[in-house]
């Protein structure tokens, strides 16, 4: 879209950077099946500037490692580059269709393997290309897909926020150093 979710105008615009907007769309509309399409986006912090061709590289390699050597040929993906917030996005689109056979594909299968493959793929190309490694907080509070999509400024969601960052401060100042502690600490 010209405008993002916010509904700004995008600037510099999105551009298609791979594939075919048509022929992802007709396989979507057309999958049989009840889950029709994985999306995801690559994203870079706004300092690293990959060129057009490490993309490229990098798309041909998400082919190798997600799409288990069933190649382009196999697996169809489209794929968005945003610029409009600093830094250099990937918005990828792929049905849930292997197209030899159109039996169902999931590049993204549940479990923790295919997670620790996500991660392990985004390691490797920050050393690749000389960018810092992303480093997990233990402590970072993960909201559901519920609290994720409720508004900002809602009380409930600023209570669980303010909640999570007293509770992060506690561990790192060392009030909170067992399940007592923490026990204790939301009862206060």
């Amino acid at each position: 879209s010209e405008k993002d979710s916010d509904g700004k105008i995008r600037n510099p615009p999105a551009e298609i950077f791979y594939g075919d907007k048509k022929l992802t769309a007709d396989l979507i509309d057309n999958n049989p099946n009840k889950l029709k399409y994985t999306s995801g986006v690559i994203a870079f912090r706004d300092n690293e500037k990959p060129t057009d061709a490490q993309l490229n590289k990098i798309i041909k390699d998400f082919y190798l490692k997600f799409c288990l050597g069933l190649g382009r040929e196999r697996v169809n993906m489209f794929i968005v580059k945003h610029q409009d917030k600093g830094n250099i996005e990937l918005h990828f689109l792929i049905p849930r269709l292997e197209l030899k056979t159109m039996k169902s594909f999931n590049i993204s299968p549940p479990g923790k393997k295919s997670q620790q493959l996500a991660k392990d793929f985004q390691a490797i190309w920050n050393d690749d290309l000389g960018y810092a490694q992303v480093i997990e907080d233990p402590l970072k509070t993960v909201f559901s897909q519920f609290d994720k999509k409720v508004p900002t400024g809602d009380r409930s969601k600023r209570i669980k926020e303010r909640v999570s960052q007293s509770i992060s401060k506690a561990i790192r100042n060392g009030v909170l150093n067992n399940r007592e502690d923490f026990t204790n600490f939301l009862e206060g």
